[in-house]
């Protein structure tokens, strides 16, 4: 239970109490040190309490270790290259980045989870967390005075950002960390364990399931809905039952026929299906205006690519002594380059280069290989076990995370960062524990070898 604790509250703290927590607890010192920055004061402690198993979890987890030095390596080199191409300090350009440092947040979080039963512990918990703070982000798109999210209230305004298509778009910080989430208990739900599971359970499921969906279609968030629809195709399509496929193919082929049908005959379409959130999103696209400050960072990302094709430019602190739309035009004026969070494979190329996308492509390749890897064993046991949900989980996030990061930059932005490597960790463990389970080696106990005490 301490673990697991341990691991909600290192969550809580490097995604700055998930909007709960006032500014004031959030921004500490401000200018100087907010919460998220106790990182650098929990990581020194935690590997002198737990020295020993950092040495372990390094050998257990080689690959896994090896990909997080490696980006954090990037880290520390792109702050050198923004000195170089924009005379900005080594030291405002790493205190720019030092939140993207959470990735070294893997090796808690894998000692901590230890082994499956750990794993699967934890994410009973943190769904049950996860389903509860969606919730409240619905409840509070329709109810925006209940007081329980810190959050600019001119959002839900009539002026507000959060208009699209007529409606309030949901107001869905940190969304990959529910995702990861749905993903894992999609993949239960559609291969349950043997026995199916009990009912109250498996109620849960569904109900956490929809719950996410229709957050995720409130957003109306292109890329987040796409890619999402896209992953739980997969998984329905790649389901052991028929009936599974059958109902899906039907569905989407009756939708399409009927608004077909009932737009060729009429200037209308069936107002219960134009009126839902996707058919918004799939109908009136078209009528939003062009994204001209993507097409704008698109256009400057692959302009300074070629300046520094294989360590990128860096990155670009944006002045803070502005307003943060005066800021950015005036760094652009001088640099023709600024500090943009709407693209991601070009970001990460521009800014860090080839080596940048070839981390990228290593972090991807880990969890095709090792996803597929745990699920071909699993499956071979037959026991439904949590191995292979949790790998089942990891393709369909896998899916998610390659789809929307061509416009949104996870592996390089604080909000992606943290979830990643809790995502990383509970891969890193399922596949090691259940390896050692096929060869009979018990897994390593933080309880029982903290060493440095």
């Amino acid at each position: 239970m301490i673990r697991r604790l341990f691991i909600i509250l290192l969550l809580f703290v490097l995604y700055e109490g998930f909007y709960f927590l006032p500014k004031k607890l959030v921004e500490i010192f401000p200018g100087a040190f907010r919460l998220a920055d106790a990182l650098f004061i929990i990581l020194p402690l935690f590997s002198i309490f737990f020295a020993r198993n950092m040495f372990r979890a390094v050998s257990r987890f080689r690959e896994e270790s090896l990909l997080v030095l490696g980006i954090c390596g990037l880290m520390f080199l792109s702050p050198l290259m923004a000195e170089q191409f924009f005379g900005q300090s080594y030291t405002k350009g790493l205190l720019f980045v030092r939140h993207n440092l959470g990735w070294l947040a893997f090796f808690p979080f894998a000692i901590m989870l230890r082994d499956l039963d750990g794993v699967e512990r934890t994410i009973r918990v943190l769904t049950i967390l996860a389903g509860i703070y969606v919730v409240i982000l619905l409840l509070t798109k329709y109810f925006p005075d209940m007081g329980l999210i810190h959050y600019d209230k001119r959002a839900y305004s009539i002026t507000g950002s959060l208009i699209r298509f007529g409606e309030y778009r949901l107001f869905f910080p940190y969304g990959s960390v529910p995702i990861l989430f749905y993903c894992i208990t999609m993949a239960r739900f559609l291969h349950p364990p043997q026995g199916g599971g009990s009912l109250l359970r498996r109620a849960f499921d569904l109900a956490f399931i929809l719950v996410v969906a229709y957050a995720i279609l409130s957003t109306f968030t292109r890329a987040l809905i796409f890619s999402v629809l896209i992953a739980t195709a997969f998984g329905l399509f790649s389901s052991r039952r028929r009936f599974l496929k059958y109902v899906a193919v039907f569905v989407v082929f009756m939708v399409v026929s009927m608004q077909a049908m009932v737009m060729a005959s009429s200037e209308g379409g069936v107002p219960f299906i134009e009126d839902t959130k996707l058919w918004k999103m799939i109908l009136k696209t078209s009528t939003l205006p062009r994204e001209a400050d993507r097409e704008e960072q698109i256009s400057m990302y692959l302009t300074h690519f070629p300046k520094s094709p294989l360590t990128g430019v860096g990155n670009l602190v944006t002045r803070k002594d502005t307003e943060w739309e005066i800021g950015k035009l005036t760094t652009y004026r001088k640099y023709g380059f600024y500090n943009a969070t709407d693209i991601g494979y070009l970001k990460i190329a521009a800014e860090n280069g080839l080596l940048g996308i070839a981390w990228v492509i290593w972090f991807l390749s880990y969890f095709y290989r090792r996803s597929r890897q745990t699920l071909s064993r699993a499956v071979k046991r037959g026991d439904g076990s949590t191995a292979e949900f949790v790998a089942r989980g990891h393709l369909y996030f896998l899916i998610y995370l390659s789809i929307s990061g061509l416009t949104l930059p996870h592996f390089v932005y604080e909000d992606g960062v943290i979830i990643l490597a809790l995502s990383l960790a509970i891969m890193a463990v399922t596949r090691t524990s259940s390896n050692e389970q096929d060869v009979g080696t018990p897994p390593c106990n933080p309880a029982r070898s903290s060493g440095g005490r």
